[in-house]
């Protein structure tokens, strides 16, 4: 099983036994805001979210991952890349994350989202991911701002207004943060 450190976080697939601990996440009112459009999702939503990664991780070599700080056991939040449907039909990897409020602010988003995105590219060989962002959400849109997504587009998805934005690995392998401190763990 894939694990990635950075330098202050630890990052690893999503396992059955998580399923509480991040339905607990999903269901905090900051988090479900944007996450899940504000609905607090049941426990059998948070299993099938945990499958589906597991499934991705097996076809694709991505999906999704908790994150834990490397100094402590607990649950800080969850980054990494799942399959969603793009306008037209066309299945894209896209950059998830969300972080316990009590986390916030501290650089979290942005070190594990590299982390993700430099996985994306460098292990599984990705040309293109994009990330995606309620409109009102300014502080994720400028965590993808700093990880030098663009192209950002209004586009609609179950109803309400979604921004996106786009990383190609033509941009990514000029992105400063290119080089900040990742490693995979077997």
């Amino acid at each position: 099983m894939i694990r990635i450190e950075t330098a202050r976080l630890l990052m690893r697939p999503f396992e059955a036994t998580d399923v509480d601990a991040l339905h607990a996440l999903w269901v905090l009112p900051d988090v479900r805001r944007y996450l899940w459009d504000d609905v607090v999702i049941e426990r059998d939503t948070a299993v099938a979210v945990i499958e589906a990664s597991r499934i991705s991780f097996a076809e694709r070599g991505y999906g999704l991952c908790c994150l834990q700080r490397r100094d402590t056991a607990g649950l800080v939040g969850f980054c990494g890349l799942r399959d969603y449907d793009e306008l037209g039909g066309a299945t894209r990897p896209e950059l998830l994350y969300g972080l316990a409020p009590d986390h916030w602010r501290r650089g979290y988003a942005f070190e594990a989202s590299a982390a993700a995105l430099r996985f994306g590219f460098e292990e599984c060989g990705l040309d293109r991911i994009d990330g995606g962002v309620d409109p009102p959400n300014e502080r994720s849109r400028r965590v993808l701002e700093r990880l030098e997504l663009h192209d950002w587009q209004r586009i609609e998805v179950k109803g309400l207004p979604a921004d996106f934005a786009r990383l190609t690995r033509t941009d990514f392998e000029s992105a400063a943060y290119r080089e900040a401190p990742y490693r995979l763990v077997a």
